[in-house]
C-alpha cells in the first residue's frame, strides 16, 4: 500500500492498493474517486461489532465504513482546511485526536472513544471536549485543522493547549483538563475558561484552525437578511 497527500488547503489522500489482500478502511462518504478495479463493501459494524460501532459513534467516529479492496488507486477528500498526516501505530498506544481527525486506515486500525468532557455550551456548541482513540496494527491517516506544529515533549516538560487546538497527542502521554487562572483572566481573558494540560514523553499536535470558532465567526454571515 502506498500513500501520497497532494493539495493545499483542501488536501486530498490517494492510495495505491497493490494487492487483492489489501484492505483500506475508510468512513462512509469520502471516498471521492476510485479505479474500476477496487472493490468497494459497506459494513454497518467493523471492529467490535455493535458495541465497537457505538463507542465509534460516541468518538465522532462512523456508524458505517466504506471497505476497499482489490488493486488500483482511491482517492480520499479531506473534510476540513488543513493538513493531512499519517501515523504508524503498530507497537504503540495509538493516539487521541479531535472528534473528526480520523480519516481513513489500513485494515488494522480500530477507532474508539478516547476521552469525553462537557465544558459547557457556550464554548463548544454542547459538544464538550471529545477526543477519538486510534490504535492497532496499521496506519491511520488524520485530518488537522489548518496548519500544524509538531512538539516532541521530554519526561515531565508539560504543555497548555486550548482544547479547540488540541489536534491529536499520543495515548500515553498524561493529560487532563484544567480551568484557566485567575478569576480575571477567566472573565476578560478571551482564550475560555480551560486548557489542556498535557505532559511528556510524547509528541503532541496543535493545529492552527479551531473548527468551533471557525463557525463562530462565519455565523453572522449566514444569518437570513432582512428585508
Amino acid at each position: 500500500m502506498q500513500a501520497n497527500v497532494s493539495g493545499s488547503p483542501m488536501a486530498v489522500l490517494e492510495v495505491v492498493l497493490e494487492s487483492p489482500e489489501e484492505r483500506l478502511l475508510v468512513e462512509a462518504g469520502k471516498t471521492a474517486w476510485m479505479d474500476h478495479t477496487v472493490q468497494m463493501r459497506t459494513t454497518a459494524m467493523g471492529h467490535g461489532g455493535i458495541l465497537g460501532a457505538l463507542k465509534r459513534a460516541a468518538g465522532g467516529g462512523p456508524w458505517f465504513w466504506s471497505e476497499l479492496s482489490g488493486s488500483g488507486r482511491v482517492g480520499i477528500a479531506a473534510t476540513l482546511p488543513g493538513s493531512i498526516e499519517s501515523i504508524d501505530l503498530r507497537g504503540t498506544q495509538g493516539v487521541l485526536a479531535h472528534r473528526s481527525a480520523f480519516l481513513a486506515g489500513s485494515g488494522g486500525v480500530h477507532v474508539g472513544l478516547g476521552f469525553q468532557k462537557q465544558l459547557g455550551a457556550g464554548l463548544f456548541g454542547g459538544d464538550g471536549f471529545l477526543l477519538q482513540h486510534l490504535s492497532g496494527d496499521g496506519t491511520a491517516w488524520v485530518q488537522l485543522g489548518g496548519s500544524f506544529v509538531a512538539y516532541d515533549l521530554p519526561a515531565g516538560q508539560t504543555l497548555l493547549v486550548h482544547p479547540q487546538h488540541v489536534g491529536m497527542f499520543d495515548a500515553q502521554m498524561s493529560f487532563e483538563i484544567t480551568m484557566v487562572r485567575g478569576i480575571r483572566n477567566r472573565l476578560f481573558g478571551g482564550e475560555g475558561l480551560f486548557f489542556c494540560r498535557l505532559q511528556g514523553p510524547g509528541r503532541v499536535y496543535c493545529q492552527s484552525m479551531a473548527v468551533p470558532q471557525l463557525a463562530q465567526d462565519l455565523e453572522p454571515y449566514l444569518r437570513p437578511s432582512r428585508a
